[in-house]
């Protein structure tokens, strides 16, 4: 093992112990928006893809908070709490020569809570 070929003590560089907290800044939690807000909204981008030819069309929205702890053993920790929302739409349609297509459109990025509130 590894730790049996070390001869020497090993010791880390000095650092002060930090206490923080972080949490993903949003006009409005996209967690306390009601479910019948958020079908509606999808209906919105679904009637925008509703084009002459496009045969299939689909729309998704998908919600995340997750909590990072940090902690180490010179005392510091670091709480984190993420939240973050992804949104996918798209649709088929067929060309000229009967063939399929499919265009997805993933919205830039991650969109933060404060863009999915508006």
């Amino acid at each position: 093992m590894a730790a049996e070929r070390v001869t020497f003590p090993v010791r880390l560089a000095e650092k002060d112990a930090i206490q923080a907290s972080f949490t993903s800044p949003s006009r409005i939690d996209p967690f306390s928006v009601s479910l019948a807000e958020k079908v509606d909204f999808l209906k919105v981008v679904d009637e925008k893809l509703n084009q002459a030819g496009v045969f299939q069309r689909a729309c998704d929205l998908t919600f995340m908070r997750k909590q990072i702890l940090f902690v180490d053993s010179e005392g510091s920790e670091i709480e984190k709490l993420i939240t973050e929302v992804f949104c996918i739409h798209g649709g088929g349609r067929l060309d000229a020569q009967g063939m399929a297509h499919e265009r997805k459109f993933h919205c830039p990025g991650k969109v933060t809570a404060h863009a999915a509130g508006k």
